[in-house]
C-alpha cells in the first residue's frame, strides 16, 4: 500500500493528449485499498462487496470527471455547427419579440386601467 500511495501520478493517453491523475485520486485509491484490507481483516463478505462496489464507482467517476472535457474537445462535440447556431439566433429573435408583444399588452392594459381610473375618479 505505500508503494501505491507514493507512485508517480497514472497517465491516460487520450488521442495525442496524455491526463495525468491528480492528488485527489490517488487518496481516494489509498483509502479505498486501506479499507478493503480492513475489511478482508475482519472478514464480513457483504461489507467487502459494498466497498468494493463503492471504490468502483468512486474511481469511476474520478476518471469520467477528468477525461470527459478532453475527449469531447477531441471528437470535436463542443463546435456547434452553422445551422444549428442559426436556429439558435431565430429562436433568440423569436423570444425578443414576444417579450415585446407582452411588454406592449401590459402597457395597453396599463393605460386602460389609468383611463378606467380618471373617468370614475372625475365622474364622482
Amino acid at each position: 500500500m505505500e508503494q501505491l500511495a507514493s507512485a508517480s501520478p497514472l497517465k491516460f493517453i487520450v488521442g495525442n493528449s496524455v491526463i495525468h491523475t491528480d492528488r485527489l485520486v490517488r487518496r481516494l485509491v489509498t483509502i479505498t485499498v486501506t479499507v478493503l484490507e480492513t475489511i478482508k481483516a475482519k472478514n464480513f463478505p457483504c461489507l467487502q462487496f459494498l466497498v468494493q462496489t463503492a471504490g468502483i464507482v468512486i474511481l469511476t467517476l474520478c476518471l469520467n470527471g477528468t477525461t470527459t472535457e478532453t475527449l469531447l474537445r477531441i471528437l470535436r462535440l463542443t463546435e456547434i455547427s452553422s445551422g444549428r447556431l442559426q436556429d439558435m439566433r431565430n429562436a433568440v429573435k423569436q423570444l425578443h419579440h414576444s417579450k415585446m408583444k407582452v411588454l406592449d399588452l401590459i402597457l395597453i392594459f396599463i393605460y386602460l386601467f389609468i383611463f378606467i381610473l380618471r373617468s370614475l375618479i372625475f365622474n364622482l
